[in-house]
């Protein structure tokens, strides 16, 4: 069995009341999209906020754990620092326990971001020379880790 088929069975079990053991979830589903604001996001909208996270933690695993530089995730890194950033304006606003949940939250992205650069930065340290020469390993870099490798 795929890793993939085990989300999705656990996802299946959630949306039909149940959780992944058989028991019954004490989480509610939100019944509709709307924001605190008063506006409500597309689905491509939710879709891509809730897809940076996973698809972050799967490079930043991927980079630990590759020889070689793999492909730089901005869009992810970008959209996160975002998210991070709108957050952190909006916990000075919570009660204090939810401000220090949704804090550790941010911490805890915030420690992913870190981790995926400095994972990055360590490789373009060691070979500086060969990325900078191979056409395919500066595609994979961002301007920012290109700069620094030639620098």
């Amino acid at each position: 069995m795929e890793t993939g088929d085990l989300y999705s069975e656990a996802g299946s079990a959630r949306f039909a009341g149940e959780g992944p053991h058989g028991g019954a979830m004490d989480v509610e589903e939100p019944e509709s999209s709307a924001r605190p604001g008063g506006r409500e996001e597309s689905d491509e909208e939710d879709e891509s906020a809730e897809d940076d996270l996973p698809l972050l933690m799967r490079a930043w695993v991927n980079e630990r754990n590759a020889p070689e530089l793999l492909h730089y995730e901005g869009t992810a890194v970008e959209n996160l620092m975002e998210l991070v950033d709108f957050q952190t304006k909006q916990i000075a606003a919570q009660p204090a326990v939810v401000a220090n949940i949704l804090k550790m939250d941010v911490d805890r992205v915030k420690y992913l971001v870190r981790s995926y650069l400095r994972a990055r930065l360590a490789k373009i340290e060691l070979h500086a020379a060969h990325y900078t020469r191979d056409p395919l390993y500066r595609e994979r870099m961002s301007q920012n880790e290109l700069d620094y490798a030639k620098g």
